[in-house]
């Protein structure tokens, strides 16, 4: 057994493609990933906004101040405001010291520059806040003459109204980029992409193929005592290429993978062995040569790159909402899917769901390529 998996060992470490597609290609993907993605989380931060509040002197300074307190980032809000005359004020809005001036009055007014378009999302959320709080003034401005008696109320109401935007993280990590699902994608498509290696198993147990696999194919050695050392050895050769693009992608483009590390690793290697048994399975399909079944291969396992979110974003969220039989069936989409749970989720039922049902994807694949290759015959070779 030792033997089968040092010269699969040996087999694969001269194999040039093997190694460009599952090490070399992902790493060169991932760097282009954190090239386009990298600095797209950063370039706007509207978790705190700076403004500036310029008093009206009026009885409708206090019903501002209020509000604005509430929505501090000392009481966890997302506005920085800093009180200054208006000339203060439009000095800073010059400078970009601030993102816009609230005029306090009757109705708020909001101040913004025109030269700040990187700031445009902030900018939104603040004509967002001031419009609504105008529309709540109006109200309670219409309603309390005739209820007075519900005056708190409505004050709670109004502020419940106005912190809509205070934050909220349902995940772990809130501040973790929504483009890191991409390299969750990245990590999946490198496991996959171990089905090469798999269809290098099943090529040399069908003697049509090659002069080595006749040779092996009528030694005197059962085909499963054969065949299971060097899908162990495969799978153990490919989990080493991917755990150093899994280290790449962590301390080199710093992406954020390290959560559960020993679940990771699990996931990771479960996920070469799903890969090198699904290359198995194809490769004891028909008669081709081995070049044509490595084709067939990035044929099956692209498209579910694909449907994973690889390409697209949102692919897989589009897919559970309209057939999520899909996502349950994808590989894929399953680790995946598991990688996210492992860095968001404090529940791992999920996770736990998926890693079963790709440990069934294994034996489904294994048995039946198995099953294949031991009913093959030859009328010569």
């Amino acid at each position: 057994m030792l033997r089968t998996m040092i010269f699969s060992w040996k087999t694969l470490f001269r194999d040039k493609a093997n190694t460009f597609w599952i090490l070399l290609f992902p790493i060169i993907l991932g760097s282009f990933f954190k090239i386009a993605f990298g600095n797209l989380g950063a370039t706007e931060n509207i978790s705190t906004i700076p403004v500036a509040i310029v008093k009206s002197d009026s009885v409708y300074d206090e019903q501002l101040d209020n509000v604005i307190t509430q929505l501090s980032t000392e009481k966890g809000g997302f506005l920085e405001a800093s009180y200054c005359t208006e000339e203060e004020a439009k000095e800073q809005l010059k400078e970009k010291e601030i993102v816009g001036i609230l005029h306090s009055g009757e109705m708020v007014r909001l101040s913004v520059s025109e030269n700040m378009k990187e700031q445009s999302m902030q900018q939104s959320i603040l004509k967002t806040f001031v419009d609504r709080y105008n529309m709540q003034v109006n109200a309670l401005t219409e309603l309390l003459p005739d209820h007075m008696e519900q005056y708190q109320e409505m004050i709670d109401a109004l502020s419940a109204e106005i912190t809509y935007n205070a934050n909220e993280s349902l995940g772990r990590h809130p501040d973790q980029s929504p483009y890191t699902q991409y390299f969750f994608n990245l990590l999946a498509m490198q496991c996959l992409f171990t089905a090469v290696g798999g269809v290098l198993v099943a090529c040399h147990n069908q003697a049509n193929l090659s002069e080595l696999a006749k040779r092996i194919t009528v030694a005197p050695t059962h085909k499963l005592i054969r065949i299971v050392p060097e899908l162990l050895a495969v799978t153990i050769y490919e989990f080493v290429l991917n755990a150093v693009g899994f280290a790449y992608m962590a301390f080199i483009l710093k992406i954020q993978l390290l959560d559960r590390l020993p679940f990771t690793v699990l996931t990771m290697f479960l996920g070469c062995f799903v890969g090198v048994s699904l290359g198995f399975f194809i490769g004891c399909f028909g008669h081709f040569d081995q070049t044509a079944k490595q084709g067939l291969v990035f044929a099956v396992t692209m498209p579910l790159c694909f449907l994973s979110g690889l390409m697209i974003g949102n692919m897989n969220i589009l897919i559970e909402n309209h057939l999520p039989i899909v996502n349950r069936l994808n590989p894929a989409a399953l680790l995946t899917d598991s990688f996210y749970r492992l860095s968001q989720y404090e529940d791992l039922s999920r996770f736990y769901t998926n890693i079963l049902t790709i440990i069934g994807f294994i034996i489904l694949f294994c048995v039946t390529g198995f099953l294949m290759t031991r009913r093959k015959t030859y009328a010569q070779l």
